[in-house]
């Protein structure tokens, strides 16, 4: 079955060849810092369904919770793409956290 995705998608003559690289600072990090990554709703190891942003706040307060409840005094969320909206609505709506960063987020989101 074509989907969508491969008909619309721009087909490159070169082709891309997958890569893996390693930092040497990644570990340095953890030093200070404890960062928790988790699966949102609907993606990766985690069930549910995405609602692209909008119930994925509350999945934010969560590992939030966790973070304050482990004794971790600063909180910051980050999150990039729907991430970002997770962590924009969740600063917004709920809060809590300390610092509320967004990458690549969408500005407007005029279906919903």
């Amino acid at each position: 079955m074509t989907t969508v995705q491969q008909v619309t998608s721009h087909h490159w003559r070169v082709p891309a060849r997958p890569f893996t690289v390693h930092t040497d600072d990644a570990e340095h990090l953890s030093e200070t810092f404890t960062v928790y990554a988790p699966d949102m709703r609907g993606h990766g190891e985690s069930a549910g369904i995405s609602d692209y942003g909008g119930a994925e706040m509350w999945d934010v307060d969560a590992v939030m919770q966790l973070a304050r409840r482990v004794g971790h005094r600063r909180v910051v969320t980050l999150g990039t793409s729907m991430g970002g909206i997770a962590a924009i609505r969740h600063g917004g709506l709920i809060g809590g956290e300390d610092v509320v960063v967004a990458i690549s987020s969408l500005a407007y989101w005029d279906w919903h």
